[in-house]
C-alpha cells in the first residue's frame, strides 16, 4: 500500500485568505457591501437603477453591404450578359458583336444603370 511522505491539511483548518487569497478575500467584501447598498433601495428605485445601467453586452455587427452589393451587381450582368449562341436578326452573333455587346452590358451595370 501506497503511503504519501507528505499528507497536507485540510481545506478547512486554513485560513479563508490563504485558500482564496488576498484578492478573492477583498472582491468577496466588496460584493457584500454593494449588496448591503442594494438592500436599502426600494424594488421601484432598483428598477430605475438597473434600466439605466448600461450592460456591456459585446453584440457585433458584420456590416455586408458592400458584399451585397457586388453580388447584385453580378447577378445583374449574369441575368443581362448576352449568350454566345443568342441570335441578332436570325444570324448567330460574331464574335465581335458578342465581345462589344457583353461589353457594353458591363460598363452600364458598371455606371449604375439599372437593366
Amino acid at each position: 500500500m501506497f503511503t504519501p511522505r507528505f499528507s497536507p491539511k485540510p481545506l478547512n483548518t486554513l485560513k479563508p485568505s490563504v485558500i482564496q487569497g488576498k484578492f478573492m478575500t477583498k472582491i468577496n467584501e466588496e460584493r457584500k457591501d454593494i449588496e448591503a447598498m442594494l438592500s436599502m433601495l426600494e424594488p421601484d428605485v432598483l428598477a430605475k437603477v438597473l434600466s439605466s445601467v448600461n450592460f456591456n453586452r459585446r453584440i457585433h455587427k458584420i456590416d455586408y453591404s458592400h458584399k451585397l452589393r457586388r453580388i447584385r451587381t453580378t447577378d445583374l450582368y449574369f441575368s443581362a450578359e448576352p449568350k454566345p449562341h443568342q441570335l441578332i436578326n436570325d444570324r448567330p452573333m460574331s464574335p465581335e458583336e458578342y465581345s462589344g455587346h457583353r461589353q457594353g452590358v458591363w460598363e452600364q451595370i458598371r455606371s449604375g444603370v439599372d437593366l
